[in-house]
């Protein structure tokens, strides 16, 4: 029994500092501070039903496998945040991010582009970007007709961060910064429009 009881002591301490470095690395991937840290989307920014319309979407997205209802309950668990991306090109765009437990990884989150519809409001997913962290710019340089994305990379085997540039390719967006094809954008190019608390004015919280 002794023995027994040495042996789990044992495999606890050697399991214990890989939990804990792999819990730490995912919460890195998570929005800064907390998700009540962030404003919630008002009518100004997504008026009439178009938050709802937005959050089915994005969940569809999420959870392409789920039920419809199962994947919005599903995402009322994550952080959603999202912010208008003047992208160029025929539509107007928008950004989320997409955080929480199940969706993160040591290397980060999920970031969708959101094409917004002209006659009606109507969301269509363009890109799919995996894995994004915090801040999330559009930069000055483009691709046919299309600004490209900057989009942070860390952890997951990269030692220093930095800032992927994902470009448009006529149809979709690249859709890993951590790709060595994928060129770096400077520190300064570009707006940030997804960002810490107050680091971005245009972004919101998804209710």
């Amino acid at each position: 029994m002794r023995t027994h009881h040495r042996l789990i002591r044992t495999s606890l301490a050697i399991l214990a500092p890989l939990v804990a470095a792999t819990l730490a690395a995912t919460s890195a991937a998570y929005p800064f501070g907390t998700s009540a840290d962030y404003s919630d989307c008002d009518q100004r920014q997504l008026p009439g039903n178009r938050q709802v319309l937005l959050r089915e979407r994005i969940a569809q997205a999420v959870y392409p496998r789920r039920p419809a209802g199962e994947a919005e309950r599903k995402l009322a668990t994550a952080t959603v945040l999202v912010a208008p991306a003047a992208l160029g090109g025929v539509h107007e765009h928008l950004i989320a991010y997409v955080s929480g437990p199940g969706i993160c990884g040591s290397g980060g989150c999920n970031a969708y582009v959101l094409a917004v519809g002209q006659d009606q409001p109507r969301y269509t997913v363009v890109s799919r970007i995996s894995p994004a962290r915090l801040p999330i710019s559009v930069l000055d340089r483009t691709h046919h007709g299309q600004h490209d994305i900057g989009v942070f990379a860390a952890g997951g085997g990269i030692i220093e961060g930095y800032t992927g540039a994902l470009p448009f390719d006529g149809k979709t967006y690249a859709g890993n910064p951590t790709l060595a094809t994928i060129a770096r954008a400077g520190v300064a190019d570009g707006r940030v429009i997804l960002a810490a608390p107050g680091g971005a004015p245009d972004q919101c919280r998804l209710r």
